[in-house]
């Protein structure tokens, strides 16, 4: 991945010889999807692995597993931040600590 190039959504990258418009990031599988200039091929972008061709319903899946992996790591995280809450209060009440 050329560093210098802006990975933003809506830019042009070059990927090898494709000049490629970023369409989406996928961000639990830091991966990117990409379409052609004329926006009638798409493509997945993964670094270190390159760039290949992909369909319309694999872009689909993608996007969804992406979405679902989010919202599962956000549940984690509330449900890890709703422990570290109980524990610190069971903790107060043991020492006689009220907040």
């Amino acid at each position: 991945m050329n560093m210098s190039q802006k990975w933003e959504v809506g830019e042009t990258v070059k990927v090898g010889v494709l000049t490629l418009v970023a369409r989406r990031h996928l961000e639990h599988a830091g991966e990117w999807l990409m379409s052609n200039k004329d926006g009638d091929k798409l493509y997945l972008f993964t670094a270190y692995q390159g760039c290949r061709a992909i369909f319309l319903d694999e872009a689909k899946r993608m996007i969804e597993r992406d979405a679902a992996l989010g919202k599962a790591r956000r549940e984690k995280a509330e449900m890890k931040g709703a422990a570290i809450a109980m524990m610190r209060q069971q903790i107060d009440d043991l020492m006689g600590v009220t907040r």
